[in-house]
C-alpha cells in the first residue's frame, strides 16, 4: 500500500506496485509444520480475498474457524473446509457497518463459544464516494475502526477473550490495517465521527485516515491490555501490501478494464499475502510481544501518529463517547466491563452522553481517589460539586450540591458503585424512569510513574433527554471540565508536599 501522501486510485496502484517489486522479506514464514489445535479462531470479512485466505490456513493448521462476514456466504464455508480439509469452520452473520449487528454477533458469541484465541479484523472497503453506515458515521471510520472498537470491546468485557500470561494461552488479536495510514494524520478530533461526504478523488485520504484511527487503536488497545511489560493479550497490526483481493470492487467501470489485469500482475495472490497474518496468529514470538507492526514480512514501526500517547488516550475516550451513543448503560471505553443492548431488550427513547476531557494528572492514583472520597474538602477544589453528603455505601444516598453556572441546585442520586482506585458511579431518576435518568461515573486509569487519568461522564436517557440537555448540556460539559481542571491542580498539589 503506499506510504506517502497520494489521493487517487492511481497513485494508489502505483504506490502498490512500487513495494510489490521492491519488499523483502525480514521474517521467515511460519512452517506449515507449526499446529494451532483446539484454538478457535474469528475471522472477520473470510468470504473472499485475504480473509478467505487467512481461514483456510488457520483451518489447515488445526484450528476451529469462525468466518464473519456480511450476508453469510454459506458457499465460502464449504470452500474453506474443501481447501483446508477441515470441518471445523462456521460462518457467522455480521454488518460491520452497524453497530446493531456488531453487538448481535458478540451476543452469539458469547453465547455459544467459549474462549477465542485468536482474532483477526480483517474486513475492509474502500468506497467511490462518501456513504453513511446504518448509524450515520462514514462507512470506512465505521467498519475499519468503530466496529471493531465495539466488537473487541464485548469479547473482553464478556470473557470472550480472555487475559492470560502464560505460554501457548496468550490470546492474540490482528488487527489488518494498511501503510495508507503515513499518508493520514494527525487525527482531527474537533470532527471526530463528523460524516463528510467525499468524491473518488479524495476516496484514499479517507481511507488512510481510517486506517490510522486502526493503527492509532491498535497501539492504545496494547498498552491497556499489557500495563507493566507483561503481555497478557497479543496486539499486532499489519499491513499485507498489495493484495489482488475485491478491495476495489468499487473502482469506476472505465478503469477495471486496467485495474484488473495490473492486480492481477503485480499484487500478491491472496494466499501469499497471508503470510504476515499467519505469522502474527501463530508465531511463537508474537506471543511474548505486543504493539508490534509488521509490512508485508518485516518489523517495522507505524506512524509516529499511530505510536503518540496522548492521540491514542484521547481515541479511546472519544470512541467511547461515540459507542455510549448507541450501547445500552454505560461508558463503553473496554476498561472494564461494557454494558451492551441485549437482543430483545428495550431500548430508551433518547439518550445522550456528556463527558469531561480527560486530563493526565502528575500524582499516583491512590491519591487522587482518596482526593475524590475526601468529600469534606470538596469545597477547596471543585467548583463544580462544592459539597457532597454520603456515606460511599453502595444503595445509599448522594446529595450533591451543584453550581450551573448562575444555578445552585441540590441533586440527590444513589450510590451504584465504589471500585477502589479506579471507578465511582452514582445514578438518579426523575419521576418515573421513562422520563429522565442519569448515570454519572468517575473514572481514573493508572498510567504508571505515578500518573494516572481521569475522566467523568452522565449517560441521560428518556423521554425528557432532549429537553435537559437543551437546557443544562453546555453548562454540565463545562462543570465537568472545571472539576477534572480543580482534581488535576489539587492531587498535584498534595502530591509535591
Amino acid at each position: 500500500m503506499p506510504t506517502t501522501k497520494r489521493d487517487t486510485i492511481s497513485s494508489a496502484v502505483t504506490g502498490a506496485v512500487a513495494d510489490r517489486l521492491s519488499q523483502r522479506k525480514t521474517l521467515s514464514p511460519v512452517p506449515e509444520s507449526v499446529r494451532i489445535d483446539g484454538k478457535t479462531c474469528l475471522v472477520t470479512g473470510a468470504n473472499s480475498g485475504l480473509g478467505k485466505a487467512v481461514a483456510v490456513d488457520l483451518a489447515r493448521r488445526g484450528g476451529r474457524v469462525l468466518m464473519a462476514c456480511r450476508g453469510g456466504h454459506p458457499d465460502a464455508a464449504e470452500e474453506v473446509k474443501r481447501l483446508s480439509g477441515s470441518d471445523a469452520v462456521a460462518m457467522l452473520k455480521v454488518d460491520l457497518a452497524d453497530l446493531g449487528s456488531v453487538q448481535a454477533l458478540c451476543d452469539r458469541l458469547e453465547s455459544d463459544v467459549e474462549r477465542l484465541d485468536i482474532v483477526v479484523l480483517n474486513a475492509g472497503l474502500m468506497p467511490r464516494t462518501g456513504r453513511r453506515s446504518a448509524q450515520g458515521y462514514e462507512l470506512m471510520f465505521a467498519v475499519h475502526f468503530l466496529a471493531n472498537r465495539l466488537l473487541i470491546n464485548r469479547l473482553l468485557s464478556d470473557g470472550t477473550i480472555r487475559p492470560d500470561s502464560r505460554s501457548g494461552r496468550v490470546p492474540r488479536i490482528v488487527l489488518v490495517a494498511s501503510e495508507a495510514h503515513r499518508s493520514a494524520g494527525p487525527i482531527d478530533f474537533d470532527h471526530f465521527g463528523a460524516f463528510t461526504d467525499y468524491g473518488l478523488r479524495d476516496g484514499l485520504k479517507h481511507y488512510g485516515m481510517s486506517k490510522l484511527h486502526l493503527c492509532t487503536y491498535a497501539q492504545e488497545l496494547s498498552r491497556r491490555l499489557n500495563p507493566g511489560g507483561e503481555v497478557r493479550v497479543a496486539v499486532t497490526s499489519l499491513c499485507p501490501g498489495a493484495v489482488n483481493s475485491n478491495l476495489a470492487r468499487e473502482a469506476p467501470v472505465l478503469l477495471k478494464p486496467l485495474l484488473h489485469p495490473i492486480m492481477r500482475l503485480f499484487f500478491a495472490a491472496p494466499e501469499k499475502a497471508a503470510a504476515p497474518v499467519t505469522y502474527a496468529c501463530c508465531a511463537d514470538d508474537l506471543e511474548r510481544r505486543s504493539g508490534v507492526y509488521l509490512h508485508l514480512m518485516q518489523e517495522k514501526g507505524p506512524s509516529a501518529e499511530a505510536m503518540d500517547e496522548g492521540a491514542g488516550a484521547r481515541l479511546w475516550d472519544e470512541s467511547a463517547a461515540l459507542l455510549a451513543r448507541h450501547v445500552k448503560g454505560g461508558e463503553a471505553d473496554g476498561s472494564g466491563p461494557m454494558p451492551h443492548q441485549r437482543t430483545g431488550d428495550a431500548r430508551p427513547v433518547f439518550r445522550h452522553l456528556i463527558s469531561s476531557d480527560a486530563v493526565e494528572i502528575e500524582a499516583p492514583i491512590e491519591r487522587v481517589w482518596e482526593t475524590l472520597l475526601d468529600i469534606d474538602r470538596y469545597g477547596v477544589w471543585n467548583p463544580f460539586t462544592t459539597r457532597v453528603e454520603t456515606t460511599f455505601e453502595i444503595g445509599s444516598p448522594v446529595d450533591l450540591y451543584v453550581k450551573l453556572g448562575p444555578i445552585r441546585l441540590r441533586q440527590p442520586e444513589r450510590i451504584e458503585v465504589v471500585d477502589p482506585p479506579r471507578l465511582l458511579v452514582w445514578s438518579t431518576k426523575v419521576g418515573h424512569p421513562l422520563l429522565v435518568s442519569a448515570r454519572r461515573e468517575q473514572r481514573l486509569d493508572d498510567l504508571g510513574a505515578g500518573r494516572c487519568r481521569y475522566v467523568t461522564t452522565d449517560v441521560f436517557t428518556g423521554l425528557l433527554t432532549p429537553l435537559v440537555v437543551l437546557l443544562f448540556g453546555r453548562l454540565v460539559r463545562r462543570g465537568f471540565n472545571d472539576m477534572a481542571s480543580g482534581l488535576k491542580r489539587h492531587s498535584e498539589s498534595l502530591a509535591g508536599e
